[in-house]
């Protein structure tokens, strides 16, 4: 293969690879969550038109199912975020000219991303989009490498995932030889990259497990070809496929990339395409196993602590859903466990711990031809999701424990859990007044005794 063959296959791959990404990304799909009676849920799929979000996505979901945000980069440059308890998406204020791109969100409402800085200049004296977080207003950059210019025109890096309790940040960032290496901020201190070496353009992380010690992401050979990649206990590169590259070989310049990391690290998924620009196979990765197709074409963006996954077929293919080892479409599934069979979200990059909350896109049709439209799509418990009755029955949550307080009423004689997809947790006499719960997730808390009923929506984080 010639060195002129090879620049330009390279840069084709290249160039497909970003519009995909940014107009026709990972045809993802999305699985809700555990199976439950069809009238147990109510399915519901939100599109949002409002004018900041035209040609943009949700990005990702907060672990505890209240967040959801995403951005336009292509478009307007906005960055956005829902809030699930107020029912309002806002613009994400505070960088210059609000141009920012929102990728993760912990379960408090705190941001990673990327924001257009007017104090962080390039060589050319223009703002440049570098890593950071926002909350209440203000984006923070995270610490990079002094001594290094930003380049400008969103090449200095990423902030990619944020921890449910927002002590992690990870991304990656440029390097003094125009090398990318992962990067990880435990509270906002950049941690020096002691791992394995790194060829090519470098390693790239988009999701870490949320100890910090298995990252996903994607890491280069030298001459090019982009392997799906994991690191273990800091910095241990595997290559989930591509192991090698031979530039004197008739090998396609293949790419691929791990897209998440369960949160307990012990599930990875993403998918590798042997040929560069089309093919792509979804996988399943486990330390104990190794590598494991599941379909023949496709790709994994999310997968669970179960080992669950959520993808589609292709950029533009339909939906999947990978779960307790079977393999569906998403419509079939939602329609068997929900009896829904509505409009359905095509792309799912964000699934909440308790798969109450799905965050993604749509393809939207414009007379400039087809865009990205941001959609949500929620389950909530057949009860409502909505505190309604008695407020004079106080609760409050405090880590895992629910304390119930003093009531002047009588009516009631019993206290049911549910999670947000309506699946009986536990019931309890009216006379607890604490009740651990399993984790951080979205719960309802039934209390009810002769005809009356008190819900409330109580969030775990």
């Amino acid at each position: 293969m010639s060195l002129k063959h090879f620049l330009s296959y390279y840069f084709i791959i290249n160039l497909k690879f970003m519009r995909n990404y940014y107009i026709l990304v990972l045809g993802l799909a999305i699985s809700p969550l555990i199976s439950t009676a069809q009238n147990q849920a109510e399915v519901k799929v939100r599109y949002f038109e409002e004018d900041f979000v035209f040609g943009g996505s949700f990005q990702n979901v907060s672990a505890n199912g209240r967040f959801a945000v995403g951005c336009s980069r292509e478009f307007t440059g906005n960055s956005f975020m829902w809030d699930r308890e107020t029912d309002e998406i806002k613009v994400l204020e505070g960088s210059f000219e609000n141009q920012a791109w929102a990728t993760s969100v912990a379960d408090d409402g705190t941001v990673a991303g990327c924001f257009l800085d007017e104090n962080t200049l390039d060589n050319d004296g223009f703002p440049s989009m570098i890593p950071g977080t926002w909350k209440d207003g203000v984006w923070t950059a995270l610490p990079r490498k002094a001594t290094i210019v930003p380049r400008g025109n969103g090449m200095d890096g990423d902030a990619n995932y944020i921890s449910p309790d927002g002590s992690i940040v990870a991304g990656y960032l440029i390097q003094d030889n125009f090398k990318y290496i992962p990067a990880i901020w435990k509270n906002g201190v950049l941690q020096e990259y002691t791992g394995s070496t790194l060829h090519g353009q470098g390693g790239f992380l988009y999701s870490v497990s949320d100890n910090a010690e298995v990252w996903a992401g994607k890491a280069e050979h030298e001459e090019g070809a982009v392997s799906p990649a994991v690191w273990l206990n800091g910095g241990e590169l595997i290559r989930v496929d591509g192991e090698t590259f031979d530039l004197d070989s008739d090998d396609y310049f293949y790419y691929g990339v791990t897209r998440s990391i369960s949160p307990n690290g012990r599930y990875a998924g993403g998918y590798f395409d042997p040929f560069g620009a089309y093919g792509e196979k979804p996988f399943i990765w486990t330390q104990e196993n190794g590598r494991e197709y599941i379909a023949e074409g496709g790709m994994v963006s999310v997968v669970t602590d179960t080992g669950d996954a959520y993808g589609a077929t292709g950029y533009m293919g339909s939906a999947f859903i990978y779960k307790n080892k079977e393999y569906q479409s998403l419509s079939q599934y939602m329609s068997d466990n929900y009896g829904y069979n509505g409009s359905m979200i095509e792309n799912v990059l964000g699934v909440s711990k308790d798969e109450s909350l799905i965050g993604g896109w749509s393809v939207y049709a414009t007379g400039m031809g087809a865009v990205m439209q941001p959609v949500l799509l929620t389950i909530d418990s057949a009860d409502g999701i909505r505190s309604v009755g008695d407020e004079e029955l106080t609760m409050r949550v405090e880590g895992d424990i629910l304390y119930i307080g003093e009531s002047s009423s009588e009516r009631y004689d019993q206290i049911a859990i549910y999670d947000a997809v309506g699946a009986l947790i536990g019931i309890h006499s009216i006379e607890m007044k604490q009740i651990s719960l399993p984790g951080r997730g979205v719960y309802v808390v039934s209390v009810s005794g002769n005809g009356a009923k008190y819900n409330k929506r109580i969030v775990v984080r």
